[in-house]
């Protein structure tokens, strides 16, 4: 889920793999300590159409000694193992032998789970929650981690995955896209909002463009980032300490303040009043999500017009397509995360499908539109 072309664990969005394409099954590693674990898991893959397991490890050194026999589509992992541990095990796999990589584990509870996001730091691509592991499993327990898990694996399996390089820790020297020197060189004033919207891929490109800004910035950031429940109160945690400024959880009646990053609360959506302070409510879904971007992006364009800037990062599905035409529409600027840098290219595609994105940008691009000195 970290973007930047060069700096990337993967590129180009969802491909069709030669076992999809010939309608052969998706084959799954599974890497758990538990042999509990590794039966229920395996029981879920091998009885969902379309996949299977390709083999099992006790621990990380296993997995790396038997997945380049084995030629997995996708690998699934656990996080805390012995003699090897879930992320040494997927540093090591992005060098020797690239594989999209699904942490699958209950590292959510007592303070940990902001260790779930050094996993994606690492090169995991996605996180599921899984629950603790009994005899007694429910039946929904069981229907819930099913779905969670199957969906994410049918996603991720098309994912290209390439060889790490280092984290981007500065901003480096790339070419830019046509037009953006255009928009640098403007001069126009500090936007009142930026309101960015992600999905699978959206915290490692989060903190790939947080960490290359300059800051405080003199307007607040306010994100809608899909992610499984549990695991949002450690990426707050994570993106805290990646960068060392105020990130926190939008509350309701608040006012958003310059230089402060606001995510949306789990499972509602966010949006703003009219004296442009956070309200939520508990709508329905839109495009299958709640929180919304859509949501987010059209209360901020009937808030704050063509003083902001909306951003589109990386995501299955369309939502945000039609919340950031409306911010176009009032004359915001509108960003889309280019393909190369996504991991799964849908959101940012349909925006851009839509006309409503007027820039296609890398994290490091997007980074130097937050930067530019407004006045």
């Amino acid at each position: 889920m970290f973007g930047g072309k060069g700096n990337s664990v993967m590129k180009n969005a969802i491909r069709s793999t030669a076992s999809q394409a010939a309608g052969k099954d998706i084959k799954v590693f599974v890497v758990d300590d538990s042999a509990l674990a590794r039966k229920v898991l395996c029981d879920i893959i091998n009885t969902t159409p379309g996949m299977r397991v390709a083999g099992t490890a006790a621990n990380g050194k296993q997995a790396l000694e038997h997945i380049p026999l084995l030629l997995p589509d996708i690998v699934c992992t656990d996080f805390h193992m012995p003699v090897m541990n879930g992320a040494e095990f997927i540093r090591q796999l992005m060098q020797r032998h690239p594989l999209p990589v699904l942490v699958v584990s209950i590292a959510v509870q007592n303070g940990e789970a902001e260790n779930i996001f050094s996993l994606l730091q690492a090169g995991a691509l996605e996180v599921v929650a899984k629950p603790r592991m009994n005899p007694l499993l429910s039946a929904q327990e069981l229907s819930v981690m099913r779905d969670a898990l199957t969906s994410k694996i049918r996603i991720l399996s098309g994912v290209y995955v390439f060889r790490r390089s280092a984290p981007v820790s500065v901003a480096t020297n790339i070419a830019r896209p046509e037009g953006l020197e255009t928009l640098l060189a403007a001069r126009m004033p500090a936007p009142n909002m930026v309101v960015i919207g992600a999905s699978t891929g959206g915290p490692q490109t989060l903190r790939d463009v947080f960490v290359r800004m300059k800051w405080p910035r003199p307007y607040p950031l306010v994100c809608v980032q899909h992610i499984s429940e549990g695991f949002q109160h450690g990426l707050i945690r994570w993106l805290s300490e990646e960068i060392r400024q105020p990130v926190e959880i939008a509350a309701a009646g608040q006012v958003p303040r310059a230089g402060h990053i606001y995510f949306a609360t789990e499972n509602r959506h966010l949006g703003f009043d009219a004296g442009g302070n956070f309200s939520y409510s508990d709508d329905a879904p839109q495009s299958g999500a709640r929180p919304a971007s859509d949501v987010l992006f059209k209360s901020a364009a009937e808030r704050f017009g063509k003083n902001m800037i909306g951003i589109l990062l990386s995501g299955m599905g369309r939502d945000g397509a039609s919340g950031m035409k409306q911010i176009a529409d009032v004359g915001g600027i509108t960003i889309a995360q280019n393909e190369e840098s996504c991991v799964v290219f849908g959101m940012p595609r349909a925006a851009i499908e839509l006309g409503a994105a007027r820039f296609t940008l890398g994290p490091a691009e997007i980074a130097s539109v937050l930067n530019k000195q407004f006045y």
